[in-house]
């Protein structure tokens, strides 16, 4: 069997991306077994929380099986805090975007690792063609927990009973 290596590494200076964003990335990194890789961009606009990046290789292997691949992606603390506000010590899920070069696309929701200075972002089993990569925080809509729910339950009861004695005494006063 056949073992070839690459790797390349950039100052990110051909970056379009803002001088504030390529700093943050400082440190971060993409791997991939793909036979290429685009540099990192951020999102624009209402897209801004989006870090996105191709990659590639041919669809299918010598054999005629598909071909499958995987991306790793760390982001610095301070990457996790210029794009999304969070320290980046605790893990975070993250929504991955995929779509190939046939238009066809996939969703998924990804657990963060958390390393020394950052975030690992690990996804396994994507196929090939060309594929166009974005990565933003899953936000969920906040949830009470039961101790909050009983906190309020008998916030609400106390409130209740207030208003019905303040009621009764103005009535036994008049």
């Amino acid at each position: 069997m056949d073992a070839y290596l690459s790797f390349g590494s950039s100052d990110m200076s051909a970056s379009t991306a803002p001088a504030a964003w390529v700093s943050a990335l400082n440190g971060g990194y993409i791997s991939t077994n793909a036979q290429y890789v685009t540099y990192p961009v951020p999102g624009a606009g209402a897209e801004a929380n989006k870090y996105g990046f191709s990659s590639g290789a041919p669809h299918l292997k010598a054999d005629g099986t598909l071909n499958t691949g995987f991306f790793k992606v760390f982001f610095p603390t301070a990457m996790v805090d210029y794009m999304w506000g969070f320290d980046g010590t605790s893990v975070l899920s993250f929504k991955s975007d995929i779509t190939d070069s046939d238009g066809g696309s996939s969703t998924t929701s990804i657990a963060s690792t958390v390393k020394a200075g950052g975030l690992l972002v690990e996804k396994a089993g994507i196929s090939y063609s060309t594929n166009d990569i974005q990565l933003s925080v899953q936000t969920f809509a906040p949830s009470m927990s039961k101790i909050g729910a009983s906190i309020m339950v008998a916030l609400l009861a106390f409130i209740i009973l207030w208003v019905v004695s303040r009621k009764r005494l103005s009535r036994s006063i008049f």
